[in-house]
């Protein structure tokens, strides 16, 4: 069961060059677009047994475990939380987020994301499959990535929901770490319109920089253009899909201008 999945984007130099070398940009969770986005809280409570666990999963030293132990007020104390967070916090920055959509038709994304109506949305088709979507990648991307599997597949598996205004928090302790993937599926309900579906990987390079990640040409199956995209970028796009993709597979629309209508209308050009 095929399903088309859309990214808004304006026409630049970013844009035009993930086109040309077929690659989506993961951002980090610092690049999203509401800063309230997976703001994940801590929790530093832990009995004896959760703290020899910790202190062997990071090789900590048994004599600091054991005057842990011996002394919470240690684990308590806002020095301790304080490098905790940080540390924490450097872990999240390894998390890299692909942001897509399920429609193409909503205004405050064209309005937001796509220039206002003077840039681009293309649309990537995505089969199902052990229910979830999948988005196929390019042969030769790194398939030491835990996001993908043997069959060199990224997933689009996160349906984001936006019911939840709380998240659970994550304990170093009790290394809880499936609350961190929870806390990537949950958005305010004020971004429902977004309909929104996320892909992520850890980066796992030093220093993490692996942020472009090679599709298969044959996904990119629509192009739809805003009602104020200029001609002059219209005609760059299809020669840049002229030259690298198999073009016949690929449809190009444009956004009507708008005329008393209830829902954004495209034609085919």
């Amino acid at each position: 069961m095929d399903k088309i999945f859309y990214k808004y984007k304006p026409i630049n130099e970013y844009t035009l060059d993930s086109l040309k070398e077929h690659y989506f940009y993961f951002s980090d969770k610092d690049e999203l677009n509401d800063p309230f986005d997976i703001k994940i809280p801590s929790d530093y409570s832990a009995t004896d047994q959760d703290i020899i666990d910790w202190g062997k999963r990071i090789h900590q030293d048994s004599q600091f475990i054991n005057k842990i132990i011996n002394d919470k007020t240690i684990i308590e104390s806002s020095d301790f939380i304080n490098k905790m967070d940080m540390a924490n916090e450097k872990m999240l920055k390894r998390l890299r987020i692909f942001c897509v959509s399920e429609i193409w038709n909503e205004e405050l994304m064209w309005g937001h994301y796509a220039d206002s109506f003077k840039g681009v949305c293309f649309g990537y088709t995505a089969y199902y499959k052990n229910k979830a979507y999948l988005l196929k990648l390019d042969k030769d991307v790194n398939t030491g990535m835990n996001f993908i599997n043997k069959d060199n597949d990224i997933m689009i598996l996160l349906n984001v929901e936006y019911e939840k205004t709380t998240l659970k928090p994550y304990n170093l302790f009790k290394y809880n770490i499936e609350v961190i993937q929870e806390g990537f599926k949950y958005k305010r309900p004020k971004w429902s319109y977004e309909k929104e579906y996320r892909a992520l990987y850890t980066d796992m390079t030093n220093p993490p920089q692996m942020k472009k990640i090679k599709y298969s040409k044959d996904i990119l199956r629509e192009i739809i253009f805003g009602f104020r995209t200029t001609d002059n970028n219209i005609k760059i796009i299809r020669e840049i899909v002229s030259n690298e993709y198999d073009a016949k597979n690929i449809k190009f629309y444009r956004i009507l201008i708008p005329d008393n209508i209830l829902e954004i209308q495209r034609e085919e050009i």
